[in-house]
This record gives C-alpha cells, structure tokens and sequence, in this order.
C-alpha cells in the first residue's frame, strides 16, 4: 500500500487529493514526491477536510 506523502509521515495513505488544495489549506506542510495528486493517512486527511470546512460549505451553497 502507499504511504502518506507528507515529510515525516509513515502512515498508510487512505486518500488521494489535489496537491494544490493541500498546499492552500496547509502551507505549512512538506510533501515527498511529484504529481498533481497528494496521497493522505487518516490524520493528515482529517487535518485537510477540517481546514477546507468552510470553504466547501460555501462552495455548496453556491450553486
């Protein structure tokens, strides 16, 4: 299985998001590794998804 690409992390990924997304809500994050997508464990996409809260609920209510 793949492996969480944050520095320092050795947790198994549980999901893949944009790498662009990440990095606007968690800058102060390192990634390991190229490509569009950043593969997360529980913990770090737990972090994301609290992070991004209010941005997807008014992205939700947009349309």
């Amino acid at each position: 299985m793949e492996k969480c690409e944050i520095v320092g992390c050795e947790k198994e990924a549980v999901r893949s998001v944009s790498k662009r997304a990440v990095e606007e809500a968690l800058p102060d994050l390192e990634f390991e590794g190229e490509g569009k997508r950043a593969r997360l464990c529980r913990d770090h996409y737990k972090l994301y998804k609290r992070e991004t809260k209010e941005k997807r609920k008014i992205e939700r209510l947009d349309w």
